[in-house]
């Protein structure tokens, strides 16, 4: 058996694991680079490969999986930058991808958020409104074609959208689910006018009833496959030149993973891939030393994760929100907040208080003890001044920490607040253990889950800062156990991630076992639900169906709880 190796490109540092045929792990580390991720990608191999004593070469010709975590989706998603896309839809709801649905408003938003209604603005959407099109096409509920597709129509409305700059079409016809023959011909014809225009089908990318979030997810499955498809396409070559001779696989949102080929046409799997790798690191390690129900912390530069493994398997959602729109998708549930390493420090103006986050310094500048011009003091820094981080041996002692400059920086804020420096650092760390102990109680005690029945996993770079922040979260909480490996673990074990997705993530695709995504009170599986006793394993059952982890990490569910859905288009 020859080598695994995991690599996971963060927002300060890429990380690389190689695993042995003898289990031993070899860690590299280098900065993350926002211009070519790739170039972090084979920088971080290099350096595995150097403590092992071999040439990249070397290693890749002896690695029998390469497999990623990336965040180029989500970043492209986040900053706005994906491709101008192209909507074809059934004539008539060409405006659903603008007005939403009635939860558009107000998801994925804090409760001070919703309370200043007034001031919200509904989320941008990744697609100008000219570049809409209708199509006088239907089909039925059943699957019944009502109106046949009119294809000179189509052609002239892809040839139209071409010229306009669209550079990835998305295709949402209404019940395609039911009969995809209608979008299938679509694709023909765009493929043999336009043969390199992205084409993306709503049947294919999100087969269940909905018509919005169905939609949107197709628009965001076009909206980066451009990027995607260039990414993966760059790391695959460049890993064949290096010496690799087999497939190089991507880590999903659900925790498998894919070959290129599939994440080139379903690259909307990839969004939340980034911090997957760790929980099923995790659900692994706990079934191997008999903890199953774990609390994981992935602490990075920029980010904190917080996922919970009940009765050893990761909870997965069927949906998600991003960018204040909820879209299907198979999800490890994870939740972050920018409370990372690099997280920067500031007075909120009105208050005149110290704040933390969620703006980071990210890995250019990165913060000021790195001396590569960050200004602004992060929460590394605060370390720093506080003796938590050794100047000397960060990085292994490749970056030499300017302590002085970390200093000066927290004193520039120290002094607006009338504080020392010292204890305005530990003001800043206080609040950033507040803010992660925040987010472990809303994961577990505000979902009904007793944390003592829990062990707490941390990794990540900043993974040592965990145990001040679980005691702030419970301070009766049963154990915690950082992992020997802890800033690469993620990528270690996204070495052995399955290649197919897990049997939770699985769905059926007919739309009348789709309609309901929630138990609801009328439910008899809800009913039964409430007539077990409580476990250590499960959730009490007076919390809401909605936040059930067993359901979230169920696969298929009957709709007889509920009779229709709201939008079953």
């Amino acid at each position: 058996m020859g080598y695994l190796i995991g690599v996971d490109i963060g927002g300060t540092f890429t990380d690389c694991a190689v695993v042995d045929d003898h289990g031993a792990v070899t860690v590299g580390k280098a900065p993350t680079t926002p211009a070519d991720p790739s170039q972090g990608f084979f920088a971080a191999i290099d350096e595995a490969a150097a403590a092992i004593g071999l040439e990249r070469r070397a290693l890749l010709a002896a690695t029998d999986r390469l497999a990623h975590g990336t965040t180029v989706a989500i970043n492209a998603v986040v900053t706005r930058t994906g491709a101008r896309v192209g909507l074809l839809t059934t004539r008539g709801f060409t405006d659903t991808i603008r007005i939403m649905d009635n939860a558009g408003r107000g998801i994925g938003l804090s409760v001070e958020q919703l309370l200043d209604f007034p001031g919200s603005q509904p989320p941008l959407p990744f697609i100008d409104p000219d570049d809409v099109v209708g199509i006088a096409e239907r089909i039925d509920t059943t699957g019944r074609i009502v109106a046949p597709l009119p294809e000179h129509e189509v052609a002239a409305a892809i040839d139209a959208l071409v010229e306009r700059g669209v550079e990835a079409l998305a295709v949402c016809f209404m019940w395609s689910v039911v009969e995809p023959s209608h979008e299938l011909r679509v694709a023909e014809i765009a493929r043999d006018r336009h043969p390199g225009l992205d084409v993306s089908l709503s049947h294919q990318i999100a087969p269940r009833v909905g018509e919005y979030p169905r939609m949107l997810t197709t628009v965001l499955n076009a909206y980066v496959a451009p990027k995607m498809a260039e990414y993966s396409r760059r790391i695959e070559a460049e890993a064949e030149r290096s010496g690799y001779a087999s497939d190089v696989l991507f880590m999903q949102s659900h925790g498998g993973l894919a070959r290129g080929e599939r994440i080139r046409r379903q690259p909307v799997s990839t969004l939340q891939s980034g911090p997957v790798g760790g929980v099923i690191g995790t659900s692994e390690f706990g079934a191997v030393i008999d903890r199953p129900n774990a609390i994981t912390t992935d602490v990075g530069g920029t980010t904190l994760d917080v996922s919970v493994i009940v009765g050893g398997r990761p909870v997965v959602n069927d949906g998600v929100v991003i960018e204040g729109h909820e879209a299907y998708l198979n999800v490890v549930d994870v939740q972050s907040i920018g409370a990372g390493g690099g997280s920067i420090a500031w007075i909120d103006e009105a208050t005149g208080t110290l704040r933390v986050g969620p703006q980071s310094a990210g890995a250019d500048p990165g913060p000021v003890c790195y001396g590569r011009g960050g200004t602004q003091p992060t929460v590394t820094d605060a370390d720093v001044v506080l003796g938590v981080l050794d100047p000397g041996t960060f990085l292994g002692g490749r970056l030499q920490l300017d302590a002085e400059a970390a200093r000066a920086a927290v004193g520039r804020l120290a002094e607006r607040l009338g504080l020392g420096i010292d204890e305005c650092a530990a003001g800043i760390v206080r609040i950033a253990d507040e803010r992660m102990s925040d987010l472990m109680r809303s994961m577990t005690v505000r979902r009904g889950l007793d944390p003592r029945d829990f062990t707490v996993y941390a990794f990540g770079a900043a993974a040592a800062r965990t145990p001040g922040s679980t005691r702030a979260a419970s301070a009766s909480r049963s154990s915690w156990s950082r992992w020997p490996t802890r800033p690469r673990s993620g990528r270690r074990w996204a070495s052995r991630s399955p290649t197919w997705p897990p049997r939770s993530t699985r769905r059926c695709t007919s739309p009348r076992r789709t309609i309901s995504a929630r138990w609801t009170r009328r439910s008899p599986r809800w009913r039964s639900r409430r007539a077990r006793p409580p476990s250590a394993t499960s959730a009490s059952p007076r919390r809401s169906p909605s936040s059930a982890t067993p359901t979230a990490s169920t696969g298929c569910r009957s709709s007889r709880s509920r009779p229709r859905c709201r939008s079953a288009r």
